[in-house]
């Protein structure tokens, strides 16, 4: 799904609205890419179950109008796709987990909570080159600068709040307490949810 809104919103940004399909042929070259890679992709969509409401906002459970197409090009290029039955990040955590993939390529942090050890994040933009960046559950637990418990991300998700709740009363209180102990703002606003080894 973050792949068929991401092409959405560069074909809405940009002059490149020759040719019928314009986002199906972003999607197309973004699957050819991956053919250079030396793994095993599996694609998970959100699935029929996911919950009706998501940052106060009503969702539109239905698929995406590309969902279709794009699952045809996945199997086309020869990759795998699969329905998650509610939303694809809690399967992906659930399938991380598990042992089935080893790694999640997502924007969004929350699927550490879901259970995925290590997370892809790619740069968005082109300036970035072909640099990706890894994040593991394991750093957030044993690096010094963060030295975060299980005990800590799941404060962290009640008080910071998520996809399905607003942000907690006392959040601000918990800035000016969590703050001076990991180290400096700016660090605090790159920790992310992670999953909870045992």
């Amino acid at each position: 799904s973050i792949w068929m809104y991401s092409a959405d919103r560069a074909i809405n940004n940009t002059n490149a609205r020759a040719g019928p399909n314009p986002s199906l042929r972003v999607l197309f070259y973004k699957l050819a890419g991956l053919l250079q890679l030396p793994i095993r992709i599996v694609f998970v969509f959100d699935g029929p179950n996911r919950p009706e409401y998501k940052h106060n906002t009503r969702v539109i459970t239905h698929g995406h109008l590309l969902t279709a197409s794009f699952q045809q090009l996945i199997r086309e290029f020869g990759y795998h796709w699969h329905t998650a039955p509610e939303e694809a990040d809690t399967e992906l955590g659930r399938l991380a987990s598990e042992g089935y993939i080893n790694a999640v390529q997502t924007t969004d942090s929350n699927i550490f909570l879901f259970g995925a050890p290590t997370v892809i994040y790619v740069p968005q933009k082109k300036t970035d080159g072909p640099n990706i960046t890894m994040y593991t559950s394991e750093d957030l637990f044993t690096n010094p600068s963060i030295s975060l418990t299980c005990s800590g991300m799941l404060l962290i998700a009640l008080l910071c709040g998520g996809d399905y709740d607003e942000v907690h009363p006392l959040f601000a209180c918990f800035i000016s307490i969590f703050t001076p102990t990991v180290g400096n703002h700016r660090l605090w606003t790159q920790v992310r949810p992670c999953h909870c080894p045992g």
